[in-house]
């Protein structure tokens, strides 16, 4: 009986302990969920007074850009004004803005994962339609997991240039910097936004574009400072990072399988190595084309938008006209030297700038693009572009190269032959690598193409060493196997294959001169011209199609140059092939 009695009293206690403990526990739950209400409340109203600030301050931002418009163009408009520079203002209208209407945004697009995987497969996809604007914009279907901004450390060092806002007769005179860490940069940058708009938030682009063409033909100068040409990058090489982790880093963009630039085995600061970019408001890149008519890519890490123009490449040569007619020799009297007889050798400076307008009143179509975080702008072969940065940010850039590229190397060594402009890389060098690299009978199209440049190129040589024998040279030596371009002191070809010096002088001269004048001459030859050679009659006994091919060419340049020793000797040198 006292068991039972004590056995009742105690499942009486422990029910009355468990109901008290549950009514505890719900009164605490009830509690919590009330202060996560408040909580999650406060949070929503500070976030959207945050937001209707941001836009409160966007707004405003607008309305003062919008009315500093105004105010320049009542300025501008206003009789005897000389705040625009007259040396612009007298040829071309930049007191109306409503050209920047009229330039076209260039095409973007927006791979899957799947036609994201192969970065050049995906170029060349889109390359006919693009190719048409100069320029076109990328954005991939993924994020990188860190930006650059993470990557770099606040105290990464890098030296400025120091751009004037202002286009004295066209031209940009850059002057140089200082040693300046990232944070210091952007701090920097931040402050001369802020100075012109009340804060360094993102003004909408369409204002800062007529702000930066207003700000750039002033008479009244100031200036801005930019970090170009920095060694390094801003991608991780963190696994996890999927951008990073892709074929579409720029940092080993150059070296993947389908860019021809992979045989060129000594870094290239800027063309097989990328290079950073870090900007402020109005940070300027001239007009230019990329060296030796590269493709380029370009990558922007993070911060501010960029403002590009493009213009197509089968215009290269119009704009070129334009620039040397209204720029360099007529409406500003440039002063040209023996070297600057086009516009072409001014405008490989990289410090020439002027509005689109100029070149669209001439017929030349523009294109723009604004290129956001996390979106690669892609330029294509001769396509001239400029631009500048909206505010602070941090891109990348290099050059690359498939198979398409290679009219376009050739067309830029003979330009630069004319205008003694250096290569970069050797074409002849390229071509050589890659078709020696094939390791099957059958040539894909593009292959073709690649070994038909090959044997003109080596048949021109051997022609010319075959004209040289007819007045035997004075001794022979041989050129050693490495990446250094020997460039003819004539024209500035490259002589990858073969070179003549004379006694009296150490300068190499191509093969492709009056042979007459080589009596005496020293020959140098390719270390390995007979495995060069090797090559290429295995290469063309495999397919007589190719043959005829190099043949008519050949036939083609002697006609077209009336060549007389080509026509001669060609016969034997398309033989040997």
């Amino acid at each position: 009986m006292i068991w039972g009695s004590f056995h009742d009293h105690l499942v009486v206690f422990l029910r009355i302990a468990g109901k008290k403990s549950g009514d505890a526990n719900k009164q605490a739950a009830a509690t919590a969920k009330k202060q996560q209400a408040a909580e999650n409340a406060k949070r929503r109203g500070a976030e959207a007074e945050a937001a209707a600030n941001a836009k409160k301050r966007e707004a405003e931002a607008a309305a003062n850009a919008k009315k500093r418009e105004l105010q320049s163009k009542k300025q501008m408009a206003a009789p005897g004004t000389t705040d625009i520079s007259p040396t612009i203002a007298n040829g071309y209208n930049v007191r109306d803005y409503d050209w920047l209407h009229s330039v076209k945004d260039c095409p973007v697009y927006k791979p899957s994962f799947a036609e994201f995987e192969d970065p050049f497969q995906y170029i060349q996809s889109i390359a006919k339609e693009a190719s048409e604007y100069g320029i076109c914009k990328i954005i991939p279907p993924f994020p990188p997991s860190k930006t650059a901004n993470v990557i770099l450390s606040t105290d990464f060092k890098f030296k400025t240039t120091v751009q004037p806002l202002q286009a004295n007769n066209g031209q940009i005179v850059y002057e140089e910097g200082r040693m300046r860490t990232l944070a210091q940069f952007e701090v920097q940058a931040n402050k001369f936004m802020a100075a012109r708009y009340a804060n360094s938030i993102m003004i909408p682009p369409r204002l800062l574009e007529i702000d930066f063409w207003h700000e750039l033909l002033r008479i009244k100068q100031s200036q801005v400072e930019y970090g170009i040409n920095i060694e390094g990058s801003g991608f991780s090489g963190l696994l996890d990072d999927a951008l990073a982790s892709s074929a579409w880093n720029l940092k080993t963009f150059s070296k993947l399988p389908k860019c021809l630039l992979r045989h060129v085995e000594r870094p290239i600061k800027g063309v097989t190595e990328p290079m950073m970019y870090i900007g402020m408001l109005f940070g300027t890149f001239a007009w230019h084309v990329e060296d030796n008519y590269l493709y380029s890519i370009n990558y922007h890490h993070c911060g501010a938008p960029k403002t590009w123009y493009g213009v197509p490449g089968k215009q290269a040569t119009l704009l070129e006209e334009i620039a040397e007619k209204e720029i360099f020799n007529n409406q500003f009297q440039w002063e040209v030297t023996s070297q600057e007889t086009n516009g072409a050798n001014i405008l490989a400076k990289k410090t020439t700038m002027f509005p689109p307008n100029m070149l669209q009143d001439h017929g030349v179509m523009v294109s723009r693009a604004t290129q956001l975080c996390g979106e690669f702008i892609v330029t294509f072969p001769r396509a001239y572009h400029a631009g500048f940065s909206n505010g602070f940010n941090i891109g990348e850039a290099v050059n690359f190269a498939p198979y398409d590229w290679i009219d376009f190397g050739n067309l830029a060594a003979r330009n630069y032959a004319r205008s003694g402009i250096s290569s970069i890389v050797s074409c002849d060098q390229i071509i050589f690598k890659e078709c020696i690299s094939f390791d099957r009978d059958t040539l894909t199209d593009a292959e073709r193409e690649l070994a038909i440049h090959f044997g003109i190129s080596l048949s021109l040589h051997k022609v010319a060493r075959s004209c040289l024998y007819q007045s035997p040279p004075q001794g022979f030596d041989t050129i050693q196997k490495d990446d250094n371009i020997v460039l003819c002191t004539n024209c500035g070809r490259d002589c990858f294959f073969s070179y003549v010096i004379h006694e009296d002088s150490s300068d190499p001269i191509c093969l492709l001169h009056d042979w007459s004048r080589f009596k005496g001459c020293k020959l140098y030859l390719h270390q390995d011209i007979k495995e060069i050679e090797n090559k290429q009659s295995e290469l063309f006994k495999k397919d007589n199609q190719l043959v005829q091919q190099v043949q008519d060419a050949l036939h083609d340049i002697a006609i077209t140059t009336a060549n007389k020793w080509l026509l001669k000797f060609m016969v034997n040198v398309v033989v040997s092939l």
